[in-house]
């Protein structure tokens, strides 16, 4: 009888040990989730904007691809940054330490290519948003200064390869 209690509570305290590390990780891994929260609250706010100026300016085409542009970028970042709440969420704390060595691994090496697949884009994508930006004031900053677009498009480009180069 004491044999079998002492199991269950050698049971018990492993189990109670298995949660308090659970919750710890899940703590660790909040701020991710809440990062890719505010990612998807940037990305409806891009769409929303993005669109009533499509829609408001459809008959210029410069500022309907800009627009455009950025409301697909806004629909990738959600599916994007769901898809990394979903992995997040799905981690199983009461697998084997190695089994969430993996699901972890899976979830960093999911959210270091996202940042791959969105962030060196803002080196061009700042001159849609700007576009967008100032179309919602009713200004048409392209038709205004052509020439600093095409300047800033070089520069963009520049630093596009500049950082692809540093991945590589």
């Amino acid at each position: 009888t004491l044999d079998r209690r002492l199991e269950r509570q050698q049971a018990l305290a492993l189990l109670a040990f298995k949660d308090r590390q659970g919750q710890k990780a899940r703590a660790h891994l909040r701020p991710l989730v809440w990062g890719q929260a505010l990612q998807i609250l940037f990305a409806v706010v891009l769409i929303v904007a993005a669109s009533r100026v499509w829609a408001a300016w459809w008959p210029v085409l410069h500022l309907r691809v800009a627009a455009l542009g950025l409301h697909a970028y806004g629909v990738l970042l959600i599916v994007l940054a769901s898809q990394t709440i979903s992995l997040a969420g799905r981690i199983d704390y009461a697998a084997p330490v190695v089994g969430i060595q993996k699901q972890l691994a899976a979830l960093r090496r999911w959210h270091v290519w996202c940042g791959l697949a969105v962030g060196p884009v803002w080196w061009l994508l700042w001159m849609p948003c700007a576009m967008v930006a100032a179309a919602l004031a009713g200004v048409d900053v392209f038709a205004r200064a052509p020439g600093y677009f095409a300047s800033w498009t070089v520069y963009g480009l520049a630093g596009l390869l500049l950082t692809a180069a540093a991945y590589w």
